[in-house]
């Protein structure tokens, strides 16, 4: 798939625009390698001015090949089953987020995620067992622990969110 990171993330100041992904998987069995994404939401920030723009994508996503949601997945993420059983499938959901990556102004865009899983673990592993077409905007991202993490002033190991607000 060709998943990586930007590679210096300090190189954030270089987009115009900053897509923030963060997913929910199902969470149904022990291997993340094997949970479906569930929840597809994206948060437009303008890079120059640090505003989140008014356009937003959110959809919840069918599992295919575990359908039922784990019970940590209802409890941490709020999302009940009637909202992913009336969902469409993830193929459908990547095609809307493409869609709507594709009429956002023009410039540059960094995905930016918290962590790794989003797209070094999610979207390749949906593309392993669906056959997923990923587009190339979902191929590379900004880690943001790794991005403040790294910063002036700032320890190299300090990669949690709770850390990096004191």
């Amino acid at each position: 798939l060709g998943a990586r990171h930007v590679p210096h993330p300090l190189s954030m100041a270089a987009f115009d625009q900053y897509l923030v992904v963060d997913f929910e998987a199902s969470g149904v069995v022990r291997s993340s390698w094997e949970w479906e994404i569930v929840e597809f939401p994206i948060v437009v920030v303008d890079a120059a001015s640090c505003s989140i723009l008014d356009q937003k994508f959110h959809s919840y996503v069918r599992p295919t090949r575990h359908p039922e949601l784990s019970q940590a997945c209802k409890d941490n993420c709020g999302i009940v089953q009637e909202q992913v059983d009336s969902a469409p499938p993830i193929e459908e959901v990547v095609a809307a987020a493409d869609a709507f990556v594709a009429q956002l102004p023009p410039g540059r865009r960094a995905v930016v995620t918290c962590g790794d899983y989003d797209l070094g673990t999610a979207v390749p592993a949906e593309a392993h067992h669906k056959g997923l077409a990923v587009p190339e905007w979902l191929t590379e991202w900004v880690n943001v622990k790794v991005a403040y993490g790294e910063g002036p002033g700032r320890g190299q190991n300090r990669h949690t969110m709770k850390s990096m607000h004191g």
